[in-house]
């Protein structure tokens, strides 16, 4: 904030700390804009974002992958299982969507209870669940894309948010695989969450039983992917709350650009392109003081 005031430049800060009335600190990331009167620094703008929940969210997944590699040094004869939960956590964390976060649950969670059907559905602004990634899906299940709470097994686990095994009887649609068909010999329904928050479901076609241990694997490796699904859903909803920035922008029709440390344009919107006769590729990268501020109307040079 500081800078951009007495600088003139435009700061980003992805990890900054503000203070609440009552004395708490508030984990956000915000952006300084200079505002400018011709060559006057007027002072600046301040865009801040609430990222509390997504460091919490960091910290839990964290918490959860440390507490893996611990549990895999001490208990050897569980080696197989811990190494699988530490594969999952490494595999769906990064700069992934919540369909890629989706599709490597059920990749992971499926390959390791031998499940090769599954579905993941995850909680909409709405309430209700939307599917976000599917394996190996029969044709029919391709319409089933949306459940209400207490719709199915889908909407009934997201209402208790507890772990259903069901087994289905002797007439139970087969599953088709290249070599012919094989009926499932359980349904396991799971819920997602992460600090006492639904995020989603996720339902497998089992054809063995859940063992014990495979349950208790499962209810961690929930955790676990509650965890990166939700980190997935929150940068989606600040990529969505960028680009209507972005679009805001680049409909004003004053001229907006900023500027990096060393004065090269970062951005510039269509308003300052047609006022400047530049291409925003003419602008991006250079310097706008040798560019468009060099010298003053009088022709002495601008320092």
């Amino acid at each position: 904030m500081h800078r951009a005031c007495t600088e003139g430049v435009t700061v980003r800060a992805d990890d900054e700390t503000l203070w609440r009335k009552d004395g708490s600190a508030l984990a956000v990331d915000c952006t300084a804009m200079p505002i400018h009167d011709g060559d006057d620094l007027r002072g600046a703008v301040i865009t801040f974002r609430d990222i509390s929940e997504r460091k919490a969210a960091e910290a839990a997944l964290r918490h959860q992958t440390d507490e893996l590699q611990r549990v895999s040094a001490e208990r050897e004869t569980k080696a197989a299982e811990d190494a699988s939960l530490s594969a999952l956590a490494r595999n769906i964390q990064g700069d992934l969507t919540a369909a890629e976060v989706g599709e490597g649950v059920l990749a992971n969670i499926g390959d390791h209870l031998a499940a090769p059907v599954g579905v993941l559905f995850v909680v909409t602004d709405e309430g209700d669940l939307e599917r976000c990634a599917g394996r190996a899906l029969p044709p029919e299940a391709e319409t089933w894309t949306r459940f209400a709470l207490g719709s199915g097994s889908i909407g009934q686990v997201a209402r208790t948010e507890k772990l259903s095994l069901f087994k289905p009887n002797s007439g139970a649609t087969p599953v088709t695989f290249g070599f012919g068909q094989l009926a499932p010999q359980q349904l396991v329904t799971a819920p997602l969450v992460v600090d006492d928050s639904l995020v989603g479901v996720v339902e497998l076609c089992l054809f063995t039983p859940l063992s014990e241990s495979q349950s208790h694997w499962l209810t961690t490796a929930c955790r676990i992917a509650a965890g990166a699904l939700r980190l997935a859903r929150q940068a989606e909803e600040r990529a969505a709350a960028e680009e209507r920035t972005r679009l805001i922008l680049e409909s004003t029709g004053d001229g907006l650009f900023g500027l990096d440390l060393d004065g090269h344009a970062t951005f510039v919107n269509p308003a300052a392109c047609a006022i400047l006769g530049y291409s925003a590729d003419e602008l991006i990268g250079r310097s706008l003081h040798e560019l468009v501020h060099h010298t003053w109307a009088d022709g002495e040079p601008h320092p």
